[in-house]
């Protein structure tokens, strides 16, 4: 399906995924083609604030994959992560915008702060010099949604977070 496509799709079963929102919870379409080399872009998938995907192609609610593990891995960033991500199968357009031809790992922090979160840092400082910080730590005991909602998560520069990372975690 193409952009316009889903877009309609969303459009005509707005009133029935709404419906399905927690209270306060706001949910958008992810058409951003200009940040981040458009990793985060994905017609077919919808963020909440809650850090929820639904999916208009399957029309349902995705849940991330996750390493269990204990290994963890590095993303395409070098960034070793065992946080919730998920799968960009289906964007030929993001995968082009990066420059790949294999599937691309989106964790659920960076697209809720894409879409939520206020971008002064990453106007002033760019996007390369700034990461998505938990205001609140990071706790795999806690949901993906409590780790990861939108009044959760702050940009600060890279130097900044491993500073404040590195106070957090003692």
């Amino acid at each position: 399906m193409t952009e316009e496509q889903y877009i309609t799709k969303y459009n005509d079963r707005r009133a029935e995924i709404e419906a399905q929102l927690h209270e306060g919870e706001r949910i958008v379409q992810c058409l951003d083609k200009k940040s981040f080399n458009a990793r985060y872009y994905n017609p077919c998938w919808l963020v909440t604030s809650e850090a929820r995907i639904f999916s208009l192609y399957d029309m349902c609610w995705r849940e991330p994959y996750q390493d269990k593990t204990g290994c963890g891995y590095r993303d395409a960033e070098g960034i070793y992560s065992q946080k919730p991500y998920y799968l960009y199968n289906t964007n030929k357009y993001a995968k082009e915008c990066a420059g790949v031809d294999f599937d691309l790992k989106v964790y659920i922090q960076r697209i809720v702060a894409n879409y939520f979160c206020d971008k002064n840092a990453i106007k002033q400082y760019g996007e390369h010099d700034c990461e998505v910080h938990h205001i609140i730590p990071y706790n795999y005991n806690r949901s993906c949604t409590e780790n990861n909602r939108a009044s959760n998560l702050q940009y600060i520069l890279k130097d900044t977070h491993r500073e404040v990372t590195q106070i957090s975690e003692g």
